[in-house]
């Protein structure tokens, strides 16, 4: 065996003399000798180095399950997992392990009408975080993501989320661009239990949220549901279902819910045939009503009509009666107990009692005293300098003009 001592030194003979015998030997046909030289590469090098399978032969190729934040074996080389919530800006070369657990439209976006489609990953520590997929991503993304599947998600980038726009909650969010990696992972066996994490918003506590964009979680009783409804859209004048469920929970107080879509459709007659059939619930005790359906809803925009009502979107995730959920056990067993010595009240009508007494806190305008559209008797004209004043009338509409520009 040969060996090559060198030390590092400011003689320029010296390193010469190195890099000489180094050259010999690689010139030399020794069957017998072989040099390995660990390298320690990054993801994104592991990722491309020549001779690797592709991302398409990679994700055919079945390798064992990790959990977040181990490193899995697959056929591109070991790849180091990250939960979601240890992601930040300042990481590189990190892989994902979520489920879609939602996925919005394709849509344009800009002059250039850049393709864009957004969805919600969460991973198997309840962790969500919002991914936007651009220009051939997009098209890519939409055509091979399928909520409620498990991926790889990896070559993206990690930035802070736009709190006025995001409706996840978050500090940051995920952009996939040119080059972004996407594959299906080779265990789904635990897709059934990634669920982000529910934070309920007690019902006499939504009124803090009125205007704002971040979405709430709610969980509730529904003492009413109504028959499915339409409206028309203004966009392509088509028609979408629309179901109201009133909501009650342990702080006495009353909301209403407004379901749209699928979620009116399907888990809205869920609810209603659950609450006609007093399926819902465990049975309550002597002297109470039989419990009524548990609903749980995620991502509800909190909104101001009728002092407080609520929303679902369509990235939200309704549940009648959950199951194994301590909360909903918890309401029940509220209403079982405690219900008979409770009065409902609408959540709104404290909303509605504080616009009355500071103006611009949300909800509807209180009641003003009418005027006339004519100035009062003996009333002098304001000067034009003067501040404008508001009034409140009550007026016939007489006629339109059609070439008016609305």
């Amino acid at each position: 065996m040969l060996f090559i001592f060198s030390k590092s030194t400011g003689d320029d003979r010296h390193r010469r003399f190195s890099f000489l015998v180094l050259d010999l030997l690689q010139t030399l046909t020794l069957p017998s000798l072989s040099f390995s030289v660990p390298l320690s590469l990054s993801n994104d090098q592991q990722q491309q180095t020549p001779g690797a399978p592709t991302a398409a032969a990679a994700a055919k190729t079945p390798g064992p399950a990790s959990p977040s934040g181990a490193s899995l074996s697959t056929a591109g080389g070991q790849r180091k997992l990250v939960p979601i919530q240890a992601l930040n800006p300042y990481q590189s070369g990190w892989t994902v392990r979520a489920k879609v657990s939602s996925k919005g439209q394709l849509r344009t976006a800009g002059a250039a009408a850049t393709q864009v489609l957004s969805a919600e990953l969460v991973d198997a520590h309840g962790t969500a975080i919002e991914a936007t997929f651009w220009r051939e991503a997009a098209a890519l993304a939409d055509a091979s993501l399928e909520v409620g599947a498990v991926y790889l998600f990896s070559r993206g980038r990690v930035k802070p989320a736009n709190k006025a726009f995001s409706g996840v909650r978050n500090d940051y969010c995920l952009d996939f661009g040119q080059g972004a990696l996407f594959e299906l992972a080779p265990d789904q066996g635990d897709a059934a239990g990634m669920s982000s994490r529910l934070a309920y918003v007690p019902i006499d506590r939504l009124s803090a949220h009125v205007g704002k964009k971040a979405p709430v979680d709610v969980l509730g009783l529904a003492l009413d549901v109504a028959p499915l409804g339409s409206v028309k859209r203004k966009s392509d004048e088509t028609e979408l279902a629309r179901r109201d469920v009133t909501l009650l929970d342990a702080s006495g107080k009353t909301v209403t819910l407004t379901l749209w879509g699928k979620h009116a459709e399907e888990e809205g007659a869920a609810l209603e045939q659950a609450k006609n059939g007093g399926g819902g619930g465990a049975p309550s005790g002597a002297g109470t009503p039989c419990c009524p359906p548990v609903l749980s809803v995620s991502h509800c925009r909190v909104g101001d009509y009728g002092g407080v009502s609520l929303s679902a979107l369509g990235r939200s995730v309704v549940a009648v009666d959950p199951a194994d959920s301590p909360q909903a056990d918890a309401l029940r067993l509220w209403w079982d107990e405690e219900s008979k010595d409770c009065a409902p009240t609408a959540a709104g009508e404290a909303a509605l009692a504080a616009a009355g007494k500071a103006p611009g806190a949300g909800g509807a305008r209180p009641r003003a005293d009418l005027s006339s559209l004519l100035p009062a008797p003996g009333q002098p004209l304001p000067p034009p300098e003067a501040k404008p004043e508001y009034a409140t009338v009550v007026a016939t509409l007489a006629a339109v003009d059609p070439e008016q520009t609305m």
